[in-house]
C-alpha cells in the first residue's frame, strides 16, 4: 500500500512543468529587440572573438545558462523523500535480510560442525565395529579351516570305520556261519551225548507186584465223639534199576485216593494221608528194591456196585473208584535228577490195572 501511494504522488510530481526548463525574460528579448532594432544585422556577417579566453568564456557562459546552480534556499522535493524512504526502506529490508542470512549462515554452520563431529563419531565408531568384524571374520576363517580338518579327519575314520564295519560283518557272516555249524555239531553232539548218556543212565522202573489188593474199611472216632470212615490197603513196590550205571534213590512217595473214575486229576497230587518215605537208597545196576507201602489210607469208603449178572471180577466202580501212583526220585552218577512214576487202578476183585495216563506212568 505504501509502495502505491509512492508511485501516485512520484506521477503526479512529474506532470508538473520543470521551473528550470523556463525561458529566461533577458535573453529572449534582447534576441527579439536586436532583431528589431537592427534588421540588417543578420545578413552582416560576424567576426569570431580571438584569444586565449574565448572558448572558456563562451562556453562556461553557455553552462551557466542550460544549468543554473540552486540557491540555498531550495528545498527537496516530494519524489526526493519517498526515493529517500524507499531506499531507506530497501537498506533496512537489506540489512535485517543480511542479519537473517548471517544468522542462518550461523545456524548452518553450527551445524555443519554438528554433522561433522557426529561423521567424525559414526565413522570411528564403524571404523572400530569393522575392526571387530574383521577380527571375528578371522577368527570364523581359522574356525572353519578347522571344521573343514575335522571334517576331512572324519570322513577318513567314517571310511576307516566303513572299512572295518565292511570287515567286522564279513567276519560277522563267517563267525555266524562257524556258529551255526558249530551249533549243528554241538547239536549233533549234544544229541550224541544225550544218547550215549540214556543208555548208560540209570533207569529205574517202579511195578507194584501184589498179585491181589485188598481194602479194609476202617472207623476212626473224632473228637466230638462222632465217627469217620476210611479205607486202608497195603502195597509192595519193586524198584528196578535197569540201566548201566548205579544211581541213589533220594525219595519215594505213595498215595492211596477214591476218586470218580471219569474226573483223575491230570497230574498226581498228594495230600496229608501220601506215604512219604525220604531215605537215601543206593540202587546198584540191574538191581531190585522192594518197598513195603503199608497202611495207606484213603478218606471215604469203598463200595463195590454191581450190575445183576456180573461178578466182582467183571464189575467196576465209578464214583468211587481206588487208585494208587507214587513217584520215585533219584540222582545217577552223572548227576542228574530224574524220577519215575507210577499208577495203578484196583479193581473190584482186588487186581491192579495200570493207568492210561502218561502223567501216571512215566520216566524222566
Amino acid at each position: 500500500m505504501f509502495f502505491v501511494l509512492a508511485l501516485t504522488i512520484l506521477l503526479f510530481q512529474n506532470s508538473t512543468p520543470d521551473q528550470n526548463t523556463k525561458t529566461s525574460h533577458h535573453e529572449a528579448p534582447r534576441a527579439s529587440l536586436s532583431t528589431k532594432r537592427n534588421p540588417a544585422v543578420s545578413n552582416v556577417p560576424h567576426e569570431p572573438l580571438s584569444g586565449p579566453n574565448t572558448y572558456f568564456y563562451s562556453t562556461k557562459e553557455k553552462q551557466n545558462t542550460r544549468n543554473p546552480k540552486p540557491t540555498f534556499w531550495q528545498r527537496p522535493s516530494a519524489t526526493d523523500w519517498i526515493i529517500a524512504g524507499l531506499t531507506a526502506v530497501y537498506v533496512t529490508v537489506s540489512i535485517g535480510t543480511l542479519l537473517a542470512i548471517k544468522r542462518q549462515a550461523e545456524i548452518a554452520e553450527t551445524a555443519r560442525q554438528d554433522f561433522e563431529k557426529q561423521a567424525a563419531a559414526t565413522t570411528k565408531q564403524f571404523t572400530d565395529q569393522l575392526g571387530v568384524m574383521q577380527k571375528q571374520l578371522e577368527a570364523m576363517q581359522k574356525a572353519a579351516e578347522h571344521y573343514e580338518s575335522l571334517v576331512t579327519e572324519n570322513k577318513k575314520q567314517a571310511y576307516s570305520l566303513s572299512n572295518l564295519a565292511a570287515a567286522m560283518y564279513r567276519s560277522a557272516e563267517a563267525t555266524e556261519k562257524s556258529a551255526t555249524a558249530a551249533e549243528a555239531s554241538a547239536g549233533a553232539t549234544k544229541k550224541s551225548s544225550d544218547a550215549l548218556v540214556a543208555i548208560e543212565r540209570s533207569w529205574i522202573l517202579a511195578r507194584i507186584i501184589d498179585a491181589s489188593v485188598v481194602i479194609r474199611p476202617i472207623e476212626v472216632r473224632r473228637e466230638d465223639g462222632t465217627w469217620e470212615t476210611y479205607s486202608r490197603t497195603s502195597v509192595t513196590v519193586r524198584l528196578y534199576n535197569a540201566g548201566r550205571i548205579p544211581c541213589w534213590i533220594v525219595e519215594k512217595r505213595i498215595q492211596f485216593s477214591l476218586v470218580n473214575i471219569k474226573r483223575v486229576p491230570v497230574e498226581p497230587t498228594f495230600d496229608e494221608y501220601a506215604l512219604v518215605d525220604p531215605i537215601i537208597e543206593p540202587l546198584a545196576n540191574e538191581a531190585d528194591s522192594h518197598w513195603e507201602a503199608e497202611n495207606l489210607k484213603a478218606h471215604g469208603e469203598w463200595v463195590v456196585q454191581l450190575i445183576a449178572g456180573e461178578t466182582p471180577r467183571d464189575g467196576e466202580t465209578v464214583e468211587n473208584a481206588p487208585i494208587v501212583y507214587g513217584i520215585i526220585k533219584y540222582r545217577d552218577t552223572f548227576g542228574d535228577n530224574h524220577e519215575t512214576r507210577f499208577g495203578y487202578r484196583i479193581r473190584p476183585h482186588g487186581g491192579l490195572k495200570i493207568m492210561a495216563s502218561a502223567r501216571y506212568n512215566m520216566n524222566a
